[in-house]
């Protein structure tokens, strides 16, 4: 039984499998081991004399009669990595297709002069494309996905065939102006065609 702090130690990589069992079976074997006073030697600080005898004599017989529930049926090392295995397989399988998607239907980019910025994540990116692509950009009909470490330019409906699959790998995807609703307090004031950021 993990709490949400091994999860997240899992999640974060500082620990793996192995180790949270281990901890987990020293925290049981610890909870069960008998513990005495070292003083004294008596288990658990109380001699016989203290407390109730009646209750001593109870409590033995208490036990025996409830009846024990059957352990949980614990996933096994060897099922927990088969798991494992099997969705790093299936995400590499999803990663190779998505790859594929984007090479097949990605347009040339880097060759223009214009500056595109966007943001990826908490950083401000940049590529560089043609004037055309630049006003397909800003009104979305091409998008910008990741590619590995780099970025390539799609078509709005590969970009959505895309993230149908791997949301992930979406970077920019501006709404079509066709559908956009301006606030009347700035409806009096259009966006010029030639403002960059």
């Amino acid at each position: 039984m993990r709490n949400a702090l091994h999860e997240q130690l899992l999640k974060a990589g500082l620990v793996d499998e192995k180790r949270l069992e281990e901890a987990e079976r020293e925290k049981r074997r610890d909870r069960h081991a008998p513990q005495t006073d070292s003083r004294q030697g008596k288990k658990n600080g109380r001699g016989p004399q203290q407390g109730r005898p009646e209750q001593a004599r109870q409590a033995p017989k208490q036990a025996a009669a409830a009846p024990r529930r059957p352990a949980p049926a614990q996933p096994t090392k060897a099922a927990l990595d088969a798991a494992r295995h099997a969705t790093q397989l299936a995400r590499r399988e999803l990663d190779r297709e998505i790859i594929h998607i984007i090479k097949a239907n990605r347009r040339t980019h880097n060759d223009g002069e214009e500056v595109y910025n966007f943001i990826d994540g908490k950083k401000v990116a940049r590529i560089y494309v043609s004037a055309e692509m630049h006003g397909q950009l800003s009104k979305g009909e091409l998008s910008i996905v990741r590619l590995r470490s780099r970025y390539a330019v799609v078509s709005a409906e590969t970009a959505a065939a895309i993230v149908q699959k791997a949301p992930d790998y979406l970077v920019v995807a501006n709404q079509s102006e066709a559908g956009e609703v301006l606030d009347p307090a700035y409806a009096e004031h259009p966006i010029p065609d030639d403002l960059r950021w």
